[in-house]
């Protein structure tokens, strides 16, 4: 396609690359010209906005659906490890009365997390009371 300026009127001719199916010559003036450019300018622009907001509100609803889906994974694994909890629990509370009933038990029962190894009663009493 090639522009051939003369004056204030713009021929578009086509050319090899088949960009008017037709054949057909086109004379338009400048500010034809610029009104169609604009007009396509606008209408790619407004194309552009619709898939903006499309991927938009595509994207918020893939967001939401993954809050959703983590929110039901941490109430799955609270519920899953419950027991686990409780039975944590029971634990301490035993071995704090066994603490308590008799202060020259060196092991309590327990183990602290940090190290792995028994907790001595004198920890436990003085981490859990």
């Amino acid at each position: 396609m090639r522009l051939l300026n003369r004056r204030k009127e713009t021929t578009i001719q086509r050319g090899e690359d088949n960009l008017f199916s037709d054949g057909k010559i086109f004379k338009a003036t400048d500010e034809e010209l610029n009104n169609i450019i604009k007009d396509l300018s606008d209408r790619y622009t407004k194309a552009v906005q619709r898939y903006n907001i499309i991927s938009t509100v595509i994207l918020i609803i893939i967001a939401l659906f993954t809050l959703k889906l983590n929110i039901e994974q941490t109430r799955y694994v609270e519920l899953s490890t419950r027991g686990d909890r409780l039975f944590q629990a029971q634990n301490i509370r035993d071995a704090l009365t066994r603490c308590e009933n008799d202060s020259s038990l060196i092991e309590s029962g327990i183990f602290n997390v940090e190290n792995g190894e028994p907790a001595n009663c004198k920890e436990v009493l003085r981490k859990y009371k």
